[in-house]
């Protein structure tokens, strides 16, 4: 009769995994040939086990930051709310800018994006509502608009956007956007 072969799990069904963490490929933490996952037991009697594999660090208790997103224009908007979760954010997504300071409020974003071109609402005087309110004066706003927009830009920087760039340059330039809206001064 063969031994069929147990894994760590399986030694110690009641243990939990601490979490995860893929190394890049070359690095010094290997398994074997195949760089495959490779468990470390230690801590208490029901173990500690840490999955090592290739490419990414995550902890099972840890969330995605929000990003409220509010747009009408499909095009750029989706285009949008796909990079926002290929960079690892949940994206909460607004269709009516008029309702932007309540859920600021309700939600607690990281940062908060609008598309500056409206036909129902003004989003500058949205804004400016939402910098004016105490619960939501910290978070930044990212507005953005085509660069023929140059009145309606100007008028979100003077209602209190962080950051005002046009539809190309945020799309070109997104994660450095990012950096630089969260960075803390």
């Amino acid at each position: 009769m063969r031994r069929r072969f147990r894994t760590p799990r399986e030694r110690r069904p009641h243990a939990e995994p601490a979490g995860t963490f893929h190394a890049p490929s070359g690095s010094a933490i290997r398994s074997g040939s195949d760089n495959g996952p490779a468990f470390i037991r230690g801590g208490t009697r029901r173990g500690l086990f840490l999955h090592f594999s290739r490419a990414y660090f995550t902890f099972t208790g840890m969330t995605k930051p929000l990003a409220l997103v509010a747009y009408e224009n499909l095009m750029p908007g989706s285009r949008l709310l796909n990079r926002l979760q290929d960079l690892g954010y949940r994206v909460q997504v607004l269709s009516d800018a008029a309702k932007l300071v309540a859920q600021a409020e309700a939600l607690k974003p990281l940062l908060v994006i609008v598309d500056l071109v409206s036909k129902t609402t003004d989003v500058c005087a949205a804004i400016a509502e939402m910098k004016q309110n105490p619960n939501t004066t910290h978070i930044p706003i990212l507005a953005y608009a085509d660069s023929k927009e140059a009145k309606l830009q100007k008028s979100a920087r003077e209602s209190g956007a962080s950051m005002v760039a046009s539809d190309a340059a945020i799309f070109d330039q997104f994660p450095q956007m990012l950096d630089q809206l969260l960075a803390v001064e």
